[in-house]
């Protein structure tokens, strides 16, 4: 996904260099890092939960592990 993104940055970049080159400069160190940044943190919190919940957690308790899931399913977890 990330090299799919980087390329549509990259040819997006090159149509405003060609057709407005006045907003090169700012789409290409402000708002396209900006909209990188924040899909791959996105990308990076969803697996950070996914995985935190796919892990054998051996130090808890079943009870502790149930209460989890359903903090998960219930969008609790931050």
């Amino acid at each position: 996904v990330t090299f799919f993104m980087n390329v549509l940055r990259v040819v997006a970049l090159g149509w405003l260099h060609l057709h407005y080159k006045e907003f090169f400069d700012i789409a290409h160190h402000y708002i396209f890092k900006l909209i990188v940044y924040a899909v791959v943190f996105w990308f990076w919190t969803c697996y950070a939960k996914t995985s935190a919940l796919r892990l054998p957690q051996l130090w808890m308790t079943s009870l502790e592990k149930k209460m989890l899931w359903c903090m998960a399913a219930f969008g609790l977890l931050a």
